[in-house]
């Protein structure tokens, strides 16, 4: 094992006389990094070679792209992140804390975008009629710098948020395995949906949690992302990278733990060290500030979608003017979560139906969750035709197109057919996800009667699929994501967009509902061949409180398993509806894909 063999290489040189610990080599910038404090047992006769870990590169900060800026904005009169991301790794085994710890260290070291704090004010010079900016310039933009500290060690423990019931550094409360497991990661995921907040001007932008069950089967890391520095992608990096430095780190003493976990995550990666990524608007946008054709295009899409009237709130609602009450207001919203699974023999038919159709699971996907939303979003009974205006996340690594030495560079980080893909970010954590919307119509209960086996339903599920499946070719092939990054850029800077979110979400006829529902799709975690088969479960979230959707799902394939996380805003949603929602869209794909229907009950059973 790498990091157990750099821990050997460098005992010698400690019982040679260095104080207290060794740690994590200087990275060879020491003004920001305060080397002389980062390692105070360094001399010139470190064994920078044995320990086989080049020196990182220095961090170059620079401005927020327009999608970062509106990433890390904060809720209205407070410092809780308006959007955060929230996930939750369920691993095998009893991550210790100092494994946990040292691990983060080196990723620390790998990542810039995990080091950063985030400076400025943000602000522009001058806004006129409420939300039009006179300049497109912020006065003092928000930048990235390098966060401040004594060491990496230290960076590290301001990262782990202790555990409940334990000290700083030690291990908390243990929960009976099973339903109390469950319960209690659950419990941390919507907490930090609703109360994660940082202070950005000293960082860094993220934190982990470790949750324990008492046979010491699997551990339950909670992570809670400013998502302005990462994304569904960059988060099974992140993982995969954390469970690699901290194997190496329990393999090697205490003392050694942390170079240890950066020498073996150095070996694993190729570049061992990444640089701070260009914003989605530097890469993907080639000349900002100049439209085409494509982009007229794209706008009257936009406008053609408001025109359909879509469905963004569910008639179970009072009607809007009875909604201007402080029970509806933003601050008395909060984010909640319905975990489902579909499991591996299940999961293995819905991708053969697919292949069969010549279609994708995210294109399934798309299809249940339009079809579950006609089952709940209506007054018993309803059979009425609606609209209803769909959200899918989309990859933007594929589109470089705007910064120079970023275009066409291979993942570095990925294997296979990922590592021959185009990524901008050059395998570094970054936030490089986007978005596409379309409005679909259909029938309320048409969920149900495929179901129920009503006759044309199945067939009416596959072409919808089919419609989406059309929609995410054209979106690919045509440049909108180039001009969706575009448009979106020329937006932030000529309106306060997000003084316009937050207007939204006080309106009562939306409640800042922009979209039916949505679904994310991050597809197989690509790295089982390594760390896979550690990782029991993955569910990922973002707070939907002041804006966003209706109805959201979040998903990504793990060991086989289809883990699903649903989202939804109570009071706008109640927890009833949302399992309601999350059953009818497993049903719907059981019953179209795997010849069967019935809800999943809670589907889970890490």
């Amino acid at each position: 094992m790498p990091g157990a063999h750099a821990a050997a290489a460098i005992a010698p040189a400690r019982r040679k006389g260095y104080a207290g610990h060794i740690p994590v080599p200087a990275p060879h910038h020491a003004p920001r990094f305060h080397a002389d404090r980062l390692l105070p047992a360094l001399d010139t006769n470190f064994p920078w070679p044995k320990l086989g870990v080049p020196k990182p590169p220095p961090f170059k900060s620079r401005v927020l792209g327009s999608f970062e800026k509106m990433l890390a904005k904060e809720r209205m009169g407070s410092n809780i992140l308006s959007t955060p991301h929230v996930w939750v790794a369920v691993v095998q085994g009893d991550v210790s804390p100092t494994a946990l710890h040292a691990g983060i260290v080196a990723l620390l070291a790998r990542h810039p975008m995990l080091r950063a704090s985030i400076q400025g004010a943000g602000l522009p010079e001058e806004v006129v009629m409420e939300t039009i900016r006179t300049s497109p310039v912020d006065a003092d933009p928000l930048r990235f710098v390098e966060s401040e500290c004594d060491s990496l060690e230290e960076l590290a423990y301001r990262v782990i948020t202790p555990e409940q019931g334990a000290g700083t550094r030690g291990t908390g409360v243990r929960h009976e395995d099973g339903a109390p497991f469950q319960a209690a990661w659950h419990a941390r995921m919507e907490h930090q949906l609703e109360h994660a907040q940082f202070d950005r001007r000293a960082g860094p932008n993220w934190a982990v949690e470790a949750v324990r069950c008492a046979s010491r089967a699997h551990t339950a890391l909670v992570f809670t992302m400013n998502h302005a520095i990462e994304d569904q992608k960059s988060a099974n990096t992140l993982l995969h990278e954390l469970l690699i430095a901290a194997a190496a780190a329990d393999a090697a003493p205490p003392r050694l733990a942390p170079a240890a976990a950066l020498a073996a995550l150095s070996a694993a990666c190729a570049p061992p060290f990444t640089e701070l990524p260009p914003s989605i608007e530097d890469a993907t946008v080639a000349e900002p500030g100049k439209f085409g054709l494509g982009t007229a295009r794209y706008l009257l899409k936009q406008a053609a979608s408001g025109v359909f009237g879509p469905r963004l709130v569910h008639d179970h609602l009072p009607p809007p003017e009875r909604r201007a009450t402080p029970a509806f207001a933003p601050e008395a919203r909060r984010t909640i979560c319905e975990v489902r699974a579909l499991e591996a023999d299940e999961l293995q038919a819905a991708l053969a139906a697919c292949r069969q159709k010549g279609l994708t699971l995210t294109a399934a996907l798309s299809a249940a969750a339009l079809l579950a939303c006609s089952d709940v979003a209506h007054a018993d009974g309803s059979d009425a035709w609606h609209n209803y205006k769909f959200l899918l996340a989309v990859d933007l690594r594929p589109f470089g197109a705007g910064a120079p030495g970023h275009q066409g560079k291979p993942n570095a980080n990925g294997g296979g057919a990922e590592a021959r893909a185009l990524d901008w970010t050059e395998g570094a954590v970054a936030c490089a996800g986007g978005a596409m919307d379309w409005v679909a119509g259909l029938p309320a209960n048409s969920g149900r009667a495929l179901v129920s086996g009503a006759a044309g339903a199945e067939r009416d599920f596959w072409r919808l699929a089919r419609r989406a499946r059309g929609e995410m070719a054209a979106f690919a092939a045509s440049g909108t994501a180039r001009e969706a990054a575009a448009v979106f850029d020329w937006g932030m800077r000529a309106i306060e967009i997000g003084d316009v979110c937050e207007r939204e979400a006080r309106r009562p006829a939306t409640l800042g509902r922009a979209y039916t529902c949505g679904v994310s799709n991050m597809g197989r975690y690509a790295h089982a061949a390594t760390t896979g088969a550690r990782v029991a479960a993955l569910h990922y979230a973002t707070s939907h409180s002041p804006w966003g959707s209706l109805y959201q799902l979040s998903c990504g394939t793990v060991g086989g398993r289809l883990c699903m996380t649903f989202q939804f805003a109570e009071p706008i949603v109640g927890r009833a509806m949302g399992a309601a929602f999350a059953d009818a869209l497993v049903a719907v794909l059981r019953a179209a894909c795997c010849g069967g229907g019935g809800g999943s009950g809670d589907g889970s059973s890490e």
